[in-house]
């Protein structure tokens, strides 16, 4: 899906627009202080939330089926020894700003608005940004533009940041839910969606418009993932209502559907 997207243009062979997936897990690479202006990749980083090595069939499991990560892995280069934080927020935190969490992390829900993140540096080097899918960030009335970010489509802004900049927060019951008819942040302006829409289906859809959109100029695309995260529930691909376990099963899958 991704592939095709970008077009005949952006086919097999490389160059200097070709689309870079660096993606493994909690990894980022290729990140430097500045690329020649002749060569800018662009680049898309996934972050799976929750998401362990026993959820890949490339690592072995017989209770997931991961082919377009598995493709990834045969075609791409495997990091088989790289540890994550336990907990997703501090993970989100490292991984952006490149830092262990016993230097950055001071608190639930919180990334310090001194930090540097891999967004603002590649903005800093002509690309175009964007991050979709899980913030849960806040940070002395900082917003995601001051990480570098200029285009977003998130979920779970805090309410306290809402307030700070006067935005009308939705119901407390409705923004929290980030999987179906959520309430999501884009480029600055609250949307609830209704009951038969898909958190992540809605985030996959503004990621491929980012990217359509700025298909001739180098773009960076950060995709931290509700998926898969608790609550488990029932996926556009799920047949009925399953149990807790069967539920994270097809959230997986559905993880592998949205990266292929």
């Amino acid at each position: 899906m991704w592939n095709d997207l970008l077009g005949s243009n952006h086919g097999g062979s490389p160059s200097a627009r070709n689309l870079s997936v660096l993606v493994w897990g909690l990894l980022f690479v290729g990140l430097t202080s500045a690329f020649a202006e002749d060569a800018k990749p662009n680049v898309i980083l996934f972050m799976a939330d929750d998401f362990g090595y026993e959820c890949l069939s490339c690592d072995g499991s017989k209770d997931y089926q991961t082919p377009n990560l598995d493709r990834l892995a045969e075609t791409g280069i495997r990091f088989e020894h790289c540890y994550a934080n336990p907990v997703c927020t501090p993970s989100r935190d490292q991984i952006m700003t490149g830092r262990y969490n016993h230097r950055n992390y001071e608190g639930f829900g919180y990334l310090n608005p001194n930090e540097t993140t891999f967004g603002n540096l590649l903005k800093q080097v002509g690309y175009r940004t964007a991050i979709v899918g899980k913030w849960q960030l806040s940070g002395d009335a900082q917003t995601v533009q001051d990480f570098g970010f200029e285009n977003h489509c998130l979920w779970n802004m805090h309410a306290h940041k809402v307030a700070e900049t006067g935005r009308q927060l939705p119901d407390p019951e409705t923004w929290r839910n980030r999987y179906w008819a959520p309430a999501l942040f884009i480029d600055g302006e609250w949307k609830l969606h209704s009951e038969d829409q898909y958190g992540p289906d809605i985030c996959r859809d503004y990621a491929l418009s980012f990217i359509d959109k700025h298909r001739d100029e180098p773009f960076f695309l950060y995709y931290p993932m509700m998926l898969t995260h608790d609550p488990f529930l029932p996926t556009p691909d799920s047949e009925g209502k399953g149990s807790q376990k069967e539920n994270f099963t097809d959230m997986v899958e559905y993880t592998d559907k949205v990266v292929g």
